[in-house]
Parts: structure tokens; C-alpha cells; sequence
């Protein structure tokens, strides 16, 4: 690093300028958003030897105004990324309790610094940052923890992701390993010819934000939540989205659609089993009122649902989400109580026998 580099990282406000001569010289710790709003000055330049950006002095008033979103944003980056090492240090160490680390054992978290790929679940993710969990000491069982800026990936990430990342010569990132989905130019394809249209389930319209609209989901739900700062607007009956969290969206309305069309196949797949089982058979969604009990054997278990016979020609489907014990078996015979939403399961074969044994 030069002197004159070093003399403008001096400054605490993130950016420092100095006047040499008929030029501005900026200096800033590198960042791509950083790098894109200087490059919005007219006769912006980076000087290598110097290792700073310089602008000429009749530019002032935009060089002004570049500095001032450059300070707020630089400020925000530090805060997001003190905000994603708390959080990921957080779900770091649940992760190692439950792979048995030695008690007291710190996680280690860390930028990439290697081209080398990382691989693992993205664990946290915020507006700017996300931590990828790539592993576990062998010796303490310490978790390795990388972290990503957002801006440097080709594709946005999401908790609960399970990705390849590899950085080019360039410092951009590749995000690999996910062929279950479209590209993300095909979802942005997709996502703009539907905007203001219903289409698999969801709403998008755009005014200043986003809002998005769709009858309840548990996992839709959970997955549009996902993005930071989501909403939920009560008189719009909808999620709010920031207009600045795009990509974001593009790609969580994607799985939602996705999952809402597996979703429907599932329903009409046991609703066609029902229709096998019994002639004019009528099959609804369970409801859901605290107290209210249901019984009857179940016919079948699918990953969403489970098809339970309720008497007579009527079938009820239960969301195996919402049920307190997810290892329901075809054929069991079961009370399920619904209490705030929650269904608890009871094998009333189970509570017969406990009555034989205590007569």
C-alpha cells in the first residue's frame, strides 16, 4: 500500500478524498457496489501505482454526491457484515452441538479468501452478506464458516441452499449445483411475463415495492420469508418486498411456484386414491379449530399430506407440516386434535392396548 493510500484509509467515514493538483484522489476499501458508484463520475479513473481512484476537480458536485452514497453504503456494509458474522456464529454453533464438537469449541469464520471452491448450505444470508457452512474439524469438530458478498455472486443465495462457489479472475462468483431449478435468466424471463398476472399460485405486482399475494402455504410462506426485510402488509393481504431486493424475489417466487405446483400434484393424487377407495368420495382439507378431533385410518402418506379416511365417503387431508409427529404410517389408525394450528397425533391402537394392560 502507498503513502498516499494509506493517508486516505485514514479516514473513519469509509471513503477519503484529497485534492492533488487539478484532481480529485478517492480511496476506498475495494467493493464491486463501491467500484460501480464511482464509476457513475464522469472521468473517473483508477490510478494503479497509487492504488486510488482520481477525478478530475471540475466534476466536484458528482464526485460530491458519489461520496455521500459511497459513505452510506459503506457504513451499511460494515453493519451487515457484523450482522451476518453474529448470526452465522449463532447457527454455527447449534450446527456443532448437534455434530458433537467439543464443548467451548469456537466456529471459524472467515472471507474467502482461497479460489479454491467452497461447498456446503448457505446458513445465513442477509441483504449484502451470506455465511456457507463448508465444514467440520476433524480433531474438535469446529465449523468452518465462509463469507460471501452478495454482490460478488453471479446468483443470489438463500438460506437453506446447498451450493458450489467458485470466484473467477474477475472476483465474481459462479453459483453451481443447483440444475433442480431454472437459470436465473429464465426465471427473470418468467418472473416479468407475469407480473400483475395469477399465475401457479402467486401474485407479484410492482408499484414502489413489491407485493406478492397467495393463499396460504406454510412453505411457500417460509420461503418467501427468507429475503430480508419482508412485510406483511394487513390491508393489502400481501407481502411486501423492497423494490431493491429483485433478484431476490425473482428467484423465491420461483420455488414458490415450484412447490405449489408439486403441491397440487400431490392433493390430486391422493384426492384420485380416495376416489379408488370409496364410490362418490368427498375429500377436503382438515379443519383446523382448536379442540377439533379427527379420526379414522389413514389411507396414505405422501411428502406434503396425509390422506386420512373420516368415515362414510369423506376424506380429510392433513398437512404433514402441521402435525406433531411427521413419521404418520399408512394404515394407522389416529385421533388428530388441532390446537392453534398444530395437529397432535394419537395412534388409538396404542391407547387400546394401554387400556388392556391396565384392566
Amino acid at each position: 500500500m502507498t503513502d498516499v493510500q494509506k493517508e486516505l484509509l485514514g479516514s473513519n467515514s469509509g471513503v477519503a478524498v484529497v485534492q492533488d493538483g487539478d484532481k480529485f484522489q478517492v480511496a476506498f476499501a475495494i467493493d464491486r457496489e463501491m467500484v460501480r458508484r464511482i464509476k457513475e463520475v464522469e472521468g473517473a479513473e483508477f490510478d494503479k501505482e497509487q492504488g486510488v481512484w482520481t477525478v478530475p476537480v471540475s466534476e466536484q458536485e458528482a464526485l460530491t454526491k458519489a461520496v455521500e452514497g459511497m459513505r452510506f453504503e459503506s457504513a451499511a456494509i460494515d453493519r451487515d457484515r457484523a450482522d451476518i458474522e453474529t448470526l452465522a456464529h449463532g447457527s454455527a454453533a447449534v450446527l456443532m452441538k448437534a455434530h458433537g464438537a467439543e464443548k467451548g469449541v469456537e466456529a471459524k469464520i472467515a472471507p474467502v479468501f482461497t479460489k479454491e471452491p467452497t461447498v456446503g448450505e448457505i446458513i445465513n444470508a442477509n441483504g449484502r452478506f451470506a455465511a456457507q457452512l463448508t465444514g467440520f474439524g476433524k480433531e474438535n469438530g469446529a465449523a468452518f464458516v465462509s463469507i460471501h458478498r452478495v454482490a460478488d455472486l453471479k446468483e443470489p443465495v438463500m438460506k437453506g441452499d446447498k451450493v458450489r462457489i467458485v470466484y473467477g479472475e474477475h472476483g465474481l462468483a459462479e453459483v453451481t449445483d443447483r440444475s433442480h431449478v431454472k437459470t436465473m435468466d429464465e426465471q427473470r424471463k418468467d418472473f416479468e411475463n407475469t407480473l400483475g398476472k395469477g399465475f401457479q399460485g402467486v401474485t407479484v405486482t410492482y408499484g414502489e415495492n413489491f407485493l406478492v399475494a397467495f393463499d396460504y402455504n406454510p412453505e411457500m410462506k417460509e420461503r418467501l420469508q427468507k429475503i430480508a426485510d419482508v412485510t406483511f402488509d394487513k390491508d393489502a393481504n400481501a407481502f411486501v418486498v423492497p423494490s431493491h431486493l429483485r433478484d431476490n424475489l425473482v428467484r423465491a417466487v420461483s420455488d414458490m411456484r415450484r412447490d405449489f405446483v408439486a403441491d397440487n400434484q400431490e392433493r390430486a393424487q391422493l384426492i384420485s386414491l380416495a376416489e379408488t377407495k370409496m364410490d362418490g368420495a368427498r375429500v377436503g382439507n382438515a379443519f383446523t379449530k382448536d379442540g377439533l378431533a379427527h379420526y379414522g385410518k389413514v389411507v396414505d402418506v405422501s411428502d406434503r399430506y396425509v390422506l386420512q379416511h373420516g368415515g362414510k365417503n369423506e376424506f380429510k387431508l392433513h398437512r404433514r407440516d402441521a402435525l406433531d409427529h411427521k413419521d404418520v404410517q399408512k394404515d394407522q389408525s389416529l385421533k388428530i386434535t388441532y390446537e392453534k394450528g398444530r395437529g397432535k397425533v394419537e395412534d388409538r391402537n396404542k391407547e387400546r392396548d394401554k387400556d388392556g394392560l391396565a384392566r
